[in-house]
């Protein structure tokens, strides 16, 4: 938890702590990660008190009110990799061309440390689009996530309202195949999946087969039922979660701390402390 006092540069300190985050968790990789781990991508809420003219408010995090992190972690232990301090319009680059969109930035810097290391990155729909592929891959970094279906053509999308998508069981799914074009001109092809659960999940990959279906379990009317799934969405499920258990640890020991504290003061150890 930090707290700030009318601290002056105070955004340029949380860019230089954030680089030093990004070495360090990097620095660590060689002896603390095994040879194939998942790199897990999402968004935090660091809670932070003070005048800050970069703090924010996400009602669906834990702090509501904090310092916003740009996190990569470790799938598997949710070992923090890198970390990117959001600070207002000085986060990102003046974006110019479709390269160079936001979201496509913040993946790129926590993603550089493990350029050429063929590893997978497992992203919300937040991130995930065509250009944010084409980047990677001149990376040679793979991409498995959700995405939004204004980021994909319209002809593979199925809307919740459509003909097509309520003629569908839950469980069911389309699946489509995605080209595009790389940065050096290379054709490539991506999975996309359009799952049927009580809503559309799409999901876009370039790392493993659309093909693949495995069982899960679903509340519906009648009790828990089994619903077909396709295994991509499965490993994201997986995956993904690897920023909210490095959230979870971290709540945990606030808390900690916080009861640790509360019960010297109720004892009297904090005045005797001042009065010695």
């Amino acid at each position: 938890m930090f707290h700030f006092c009318s601290i002056p540069y105070v955004a340029t300190t949380c860019l230089n702590f954030g680089q030093t985050m990004t070495g360090w968790g990097t620095s660590l990789t060689r002896w603390t990660l095994p040879e194939k781990f998942q790199l897990s991508l999402d968004k935090t809420l660091l809670r932070a008190f003070g005048r800050m003219n970069f703090k924010v408010r996400i009602i669906s995090k834990a702090a509501r009110y904090g310092i916003k992190l740009y996190m990569l972690t470790d799938a598997r232990t949710a070992f923090v990799l890198g970390v990117i301090v959001y600070t207002g319009k000085a986060t990102y680059a003046e974006a110019t061309t479709e390269s160079t969109k936001k979201t496509v930035q913040v993946v790129q810097k926590l993603c550089e440390p493990f350029r050429g290391t063929f590893q997978t990155v497992y992203i919300d729909r937040f991130y995930t689009s065509v250009d944010l592929l084409k980047q990677l891959e001149d990376m040679n970094l793979y991409v498995t996530g959700t995405v939004l279906s204004n980021r994909v053509p319209r002809t593979m999308t199925l809307g919740k309202t459509s003909k097509e998508f309520r003629a569908m069981k839950r469980g069911e799914c389309a699946k489509h195949r995605l080209k595009y074009k790389t940065q050096k001109g290379e054709r490539k092809s991506a999975g996309l999946v359009v799952w049927k659960d009580r809503g559309p999940v799409l999901c876009l990959t370039n790392d493993t087969s659309t093909a693949p279906t495995d069982i899960c379990k679903r509340r519906s009317i009648g009790g828990i039922i089994d619903i077909d799934r396709p295994k991509v969405i499965a490993k994201y499920n997986q995956f993904m979660g690897g920023v909210d258990v490095a959230d979870k640890r971290r709540l945990f020991v606030d808390s900690t701390v916080a009861q640790t504290f509360f019960l010297f003061v109720r004892r009297g150890h904090i005045k005797r402390m001042c009065a010695l």
